[in-house]
């Protein structure tokens, strides 16, 4: 049974088999010249895909256009189109770095100090000598403990 069924599908496959067709050689035709009476057609520029008509380059895949309203807007090439976003203001130059204030406290231990904060996981503490360099929050902190001593 299994020769039988092995023979039919090689019979299978064989039949399914195209034979190749042969190519046609296709004649080229020459182009007709243009002549004085006749208009050419104007060949249009390729479309930009998305770019509104007076939209004027800003930068690198990047244009600008105001549209009728006076709405400024931004378009930007990305690999799946044009992508349009309002325009904002500029981000500044220079930005502030964001930075929570560190609460670090100290415990004068003679000639070694010991700071403290609270972190993610509970309060993490370390010491260090006062001989040491210290952080300028670690120097805040110490500074701190001073002028509490001194009061």
């Amino acid at each position: 049974m299994k020769i039988l069924t092995v023979l039919c599908f090689t019979a299978a496959l064989m039949a399914a088999q195209s034979t190749p067709v042969k190519a046609t050689p296709v004649k080229a035709t020459p182009a007709k010249p243009a002549t004085k009476g006749t208009k050419a057609a104007k060949v249009a520029p390729p479309d930009p895909g998305g770019l509104p008509k007076g939209a004027k380059p800003v930068g690198d895949f990047e244009w600008r256009w105001t549209d009728p309203k006076g709405k400024v807007w931004i378009y930007r090439k990305t690999p799946f189109g044009y992508a349009k976003m309002p325009e904002t203001a500029p981000i500044s130059a220079t930005p502030e770095p964001l930075r929570s204030p560190v609460v670090l406290t100290a415990v004068d231990l003679g000639d070694q100090v010991e700071f403290s904060r609270p972190g993610p996981l509970g309060i993490s503490r370390w010491t260090k000598k006062k001989t040491e360099t210290l952080s300028t929050d670690e120097k805040t902190a110490l500074d701190a403990l001073s002028t509490k001593e001194k009061q």
